[in-house]
């Protein structure tokens, strides 16, 4: 939180349109806050108008199936991943439904934003190749926009 050349820089990024995956932990850094064990704040990016606090007990934990909401970007259907936090958000997103397999438990999770999509889900790449190839392309997409190259440069 000390870093504030780094955390405008990363807000600046994001919302200037760089697709961006946050997952977990770099979920919680994009948020306005971040309170600690002892309720203590700290103010970090400041891309997700949200603020992150420790609960004191597991909150999710376990595999996922992700579902998306028809529009999204990164629609697919086959996405895969785990949750296994302590901390919470006073916005944890609502484009995707994560399912816990072999059961009737699911919640909202995820936030897409253009072609970004972040939350407390840690995604497992290889259930989904179409998405990973999605975010290459939007990185490539990206990339010729900024540089003028219109061809990855990275």
């Amino acid at each position: 939180s000390a870093n504030k050349a780094l955390l405008s820089q990363i807000k600046e990024a994001v919302n200037d349109g760089m697709p961006s995956l946050a997952e977990c932990g770099g979920f919680m850094y994009l948020h306005d806050k971040v309170a600690d064990k002892n309720g203590k704040a700290f103010d970090l990016a400041g891309v997700v108008d949200a603020e992150c606090s420790y609960k004191g007990r597991l909150v999710r934990f376990g595999y996922i199936q992700l579902s998306f909401e028809n529009g999204a970007y990164y629609d697919v259907d086959d996405l895969r991943g785990h949750e296994f936090h302590y901390y919470d958000s006073t916005l944890p997103g609502g484009c995707c439904m994560a399912t816990k397999p072999g059961s009737v438990k699911s919640w909202n999770c995820m936030i897409s934003r253009g072609k970004s999509l972040w939350g407390f889900p840690h995604l497992y790449y290889p259930s989904s190749p179409v998405f990973a190839q999605r975010f290459a392309a939007a990185v490539k997409e990206y990339d010729g926009r900024v540089t003028g190259k219109g061809e990855n440069t990275l």
